[in-house]
């Protein structure tokens, strides 16, 4: 196994996503089923149409918004939890607007 310059060795091990019922079905506890709300930000360019899409993994609104402020540029972001519009963030005038 090839190593580092300095000699040392690393190996990785790839860890397979399981699923809810998976993890019921093998027999772990039902505290690792954290239920994690998913995001997506939408890039929004000319005429409002999208132009680039990333996902957020937060606990809540809040967070997400918060998160995806941070990536404001010189386009807007409109951010939803799967169906449902959570605000858009305008990049000129740096408003927010819930929906």
């Amino acid at each position: 196994m090839p190593g580092r310059p300095d000699g040392a060795v690393h190996s990785f091990r790839v860890i397979p996503r399981v699923s809810a019922l998976q993890i019921r079905s093998r027999g772990i506890s039902r505290y690792l089923e954290a239920k994690v709300p998913l995001y997506r930000g939408y890039i929004v360019g000319l005429h409002d149409r999208p132009i680039g899409v990333f996902q957020l993994d937060c606990i809540d609104d809040e967070s997400a918004i918060q998160s995806a402020a941070r990536l404001v540029d010189s386009h807007d972001l409109e951010l939803w939890q799967i169906d449902r519009p959570v605000a858009r963030l305008d990049a000129r005038s740096k408003q927010l607007c819930k929906k």
